[in-house]
């Protein structure tokens, strides 16, 4: 679903917990980035910059206090999740 960053910026990540509130129904079409809580992304080879780098850059600068990047790593292919929480001073996530 889409996640309303701002005019210019709708991006749809692979998973998204929002607000209880935020849920309208099933017509709905997007969330504002207040309502999310968390945003996921799960690392493909097609959009590795842009799940790695401008998703996550977008999240924080739009004040989404948390995002996880999933992507399999290592020779055996093995999944990680990388947890991140956003500093409120920076604007920017931090690994936890």
């Amino acid at each position: 679903m889409t996640v309303v960053l701002d005019q210019r910026n709708g991006p749809e990540p692979d998973v998204s917990v929002v607000e209880a509130s935020a849920a309208t129904g099933l017509e709905q079409t997007h969330f504002k980035a207040d309502d999310v809580l968390l945003a996921v992304e799960v690392v493909s080879p097609d959009s590795e910059a842009r799940d790695r780098e401008a998703k996550p850059h977008k999240y924080a600068t739009a004040g989404i206090p948390h995002f996880w990047l999933v992507e399999m790593t290592g020779t055996d292919q093995h999944p990680v999740v990388r947890v991140y929480e956003l500093d409120p001073v920076t604007k920017a996530y931090a690994l936890t």
